[in-house]
């Protein structure tokens, strides 16, 4: 699985860097090893704010997600510039939520 762990950290630098976060409504590869991680995302918008237990964040990336290998499950994530992901929420197919809570130093 180190293409695929590999593919999750270029994407992550990419969309949170300057180049690809502007370019909404495009899609990308979130994670690549084919039959083991097929995710696929697009940008929805830059300019969200999003608030969760740690703080709240502006301009906010909003993505969604799918996987071919799961394809009735879409996930709503978010990520603020200099963090990362701050949250996720299954929207169809399933139940599960992450929330940034703290970050350790």
């Amino acid at each position: 699985m180190k293409r695929a762990t590999l593919a999750l950290v270029v994407v992550a630098l990419s969309v949170l860097g300057t180049g690809v976060a502007a370019q909404t409504g495009r899609k990308f590869r979130q994670e690549w090893y084919q039959g083991q991680a097929e995710d696929v995302f697009e940008a929805l918008s830059t300019g969200a704010t999003r608030s969760v237990p740690y703080g709240t964040f502006t301009n906010v990336l909003r993505t969604w997600e799918t996987n071919a290998l799961e394809p009735g499950v879409r996930d709503n994530k978010y990520y603020a510039r200099g963090i990362g992901s701050i949250n996720e929420l299954t929207v169809r197919g399933g139940n599960e939520r992450l929330v940034l809570v703290d970050i350790l130093r």
